[in-house]
């Protein structure tokens, strides 16, 4: 029913690392996201990468390991020098509105005014309790 299995969470013995075997035994792609070192629920993962899994850290992982090949987006155009100043911050990782405020400058009056045409012309996408992401 599909390509591969990624395994995000498991205990040393789970269920999820008996899909996972399934998985090798039907010829799919068996991935796994490392965890802490410190949780029982990473045991399943870390050692799924030490017997020869692909580790995923990002969706990209995941798409190359499945033998996609991740598009190159082109940023959105800036309309405004607010948009290209939001837009810059969101490049660097910033995405909370509280620090996209800060770091901006532009007050809360100014961020609510952009970030909205911003959403609305589809340039970012509100992951919601005040997070943004470029599209």
């Amino acid at each position: 029913l599909s390509s591969g299995v990624i395994v995000t969470e498991a205990a040393a013995k789970s269920g999820s690392l008996l899909t996972a075997n399934f998985a090798l035994k039907a010829g799919r792609n068996v991935m796994a996201v490392p965890g802490s070192i410190y949780s029982e629920y990473s045991a399943g993962p870390n050692n799924l990468i030490r017997s020869g899994a692909t580790p995923i850290t990002s969706a990209a992982d995941a798409i190359v390991a499945l033998g996609f090949h991740a598009q190159e987006s082109t940023p959105p155009a800036a309309q405004s020098a607010e948009e290209a100043l939001l837009l810059g911050l969101l490049a660097e990782g910033t995405n909370s509105s509280e620090d996209l405020i800060e770091r901006s400058g532009l007050g809360a009056a100014g961020f609510a005014n952009a970030i909205s045409l911003m959403e609305i012309t589809g340039k970012v996408r509100n992951l919601g309790a005040g997070n943004w992401v470029v599209r």
